[in-house]
């Protein structure tokens, strides 16, 4: 993996990493909660032929820190952090690539930057929680689940995490990836990712339910076949959002890029040079 390079912003330090040639299309790779930066890594080799890619850790992990306050790591705060580290690198205009928590990053990102967006893809991501109550119920939730990470410790979140129904179909991953999975995840901070779930967890988020079809740039939205709640979440976003393209990828769970990545990889690479090959060529 590349060295990591930082970036100081709204009282945050950002760890992230670059790929490829600062003159090529820049691509913004934002990973999951409880990921970090390494998750793209394969993606980020492949595609750094063609884009400036840089793959940042979240506030809360990896090498990046975490505040005590946690509206400095709201999804809003993290979204103009990703902006102000873009602009420092002398990117304007560029494409975005978010998984879950990653693509609730990428939707409101959009918001703030408008057309400096090229495109957009969201892996198994929600635009929030549209009931108040229902978004209050997975606040106190998951306050109470934050508590029990800095409680009880990293290694027993790591398991926690893993035995959620959502992520069953990736215990056919081969072994040796089920190990690295568990290696990474238990180098996080649980104090961090206490925060992180605190601050910008879906209970604490604003819906972007309403403001869907004030986002202008093209979007390709991807699940996996057997993750059934973010199946209909995409139906619904569809019938929210007519001009997002979508794809579901057979014998896959809630993180297609690691449970089917041939499949990920074919579905998003064409959809990256038709809106973002072209960057090259418009702004030189």
């Amino acid at each position: 993996m590349a060295s990591p390079k930082y970036f100081s912003g709204r009282n945050l330090v950002l760890a992230y990493y670059t790929w490829g040639s600062p003159d090529n299309p820049g691509l913004l790779l934002l990973h999951g909660f409880f990921g970090n930066a390494h998750d793209w890594e394969c993606y980020a080799t492949s595609w750094a032929s063609r884009y400036f890619v840089i793959t940042p850790d979240l506030p809360g992990h990896g090498l990046s820190s975490w505040s005590t306050i946690a509206d400095d790591m709201s999804v809003f705060a993290t979204a103009a952090a990703l902006k102000e580290l873009m602009s420092s690198l002398g990117i304007d205009r560029y494409g975005v690539v978010g998984y879950s928590f990653g693509g609730r990053l990428a939707m409101h990102l959009s918001l703030l930057t408008g057309s400096a967006l090229s495109c957009m893809v969201l892996e198994s991501a929600t635009p929030g929680i549209h009931d108040p109550e229902q978004r209050r119920a997975r606040r106190i939730q998951d306050t109470q689940l934050s508590q029990l990470i800095v409680a009880r410790g990293i290694e027993w979140f790591v398991s926690y995490w893993g035995a959620l129904p959502l992520f069953a179909s990736q215990t056919r991953l081969p072994p040796v990836v089920q190990k690295r999975i568990r290696q990474l995840r238990l180098r996080q901070d649980p104090r961090g990712l206490a925060q992180s779930l605190k601050a910008a967890g879906t209970g604490t988020q604003q819906s972007l339910w309403d403001k869907l079809e004030t986002i202008r740039v093209p979007v390709l939205l991807i699940t996996g076949t057997l993750d059934e709640k973010f199946c209909s979440i995409a139906t619904t976003m569809q019938r929210e959002w007519p001009a997002m393209q979508a794809v579901s990828i057979d014998s896959a769970g809630h993180n297609v890029h690691l449970e089917q990545p041939q499949a990920f990889h074919g579905a998003v690479d064409p959809f990256l040079q038709q809106y973002l090959g072209k960057e090259r060529n418009e702004h030189p």
